[in-house]
């Protein structure tokens, strides 16, 4: 038994389920199961809040987006899930800033603090700018310094672990002079 204690949600809509209690993996990482209600609502579960709390009586509560800026995608598909999901980015340019939205078919779960890279056209191809995160209304922002062709790009990633579905790539170009 993990050396905290956990209360765990998840939901859809109306509908909810609690998760078992961790178990030791290996190492600092445990693993839990969640028991989905039987007729359940279909779709991609992924509204989760996990609250820890140690010995000491220390307590942080975790909701996706805190998740998701850990690296721990853990949406749950039920049911039928669509193959793929398709993206649109946007790129505005100014002097200084490249900056736009990541937008998806799928509500946030495709584009709440996902990746976006911002890249330069240079005489051998294109050259990494800067990497950043779109935030929780699917907005980023990176600084420029050069006059020139950018574009950026919401790389394809995969939804859930295992993989349910996967979030398509998108790219956006625009000149700056």
């Amino acid at each position: 038994m993990c050396p905290c204690d956990f209360v765990h949600s998840i939901s859809s809509g109306d509908q909810s389920a609690l998760l078992g209690y961790p178990v030791a993996a290996s190492g600092d990482t445990y693993t839990f199961s969640a028991t989905i209600p039987q007729f359940a609502e279909e779709g991609i579960w992924r509204d989760w809040s996990i609250q820890l709390t140690d010995k000491a009586g220390n307590m942080v509560v975790l909701d996706e987006a805190d998740l998701l800026i850990l690296g721990v995608n853990a949406a749950v598909g039920v049911g039928t899930i669509e193959s793929s999901f398709s993206r649109t980015i946007t790129l505005r340019l100014t002097r200084r800033r490249a900056s736009g939205y990541v937008r998806s078919d799928l509500a946030s779960t495709c584009f709440w603090f996902v990746p976006v890279n911002v890249q330069r056209k240079t005489s051998s191809g294109w050259k990494k700018v800067r990497s950043t995160l779109a935030d929780y209304q699917g907005y980023y922002s990176v600084r420029i310094r050069k006059a020139g062709r950018y574009r950026a790009i919401a790389t394809t990633f995969g939804l859930g672990t295992p993989l349910i579905t996967t979030c398509a790539a998108a790219t956006a170009r625009r000149r700056l002079t």
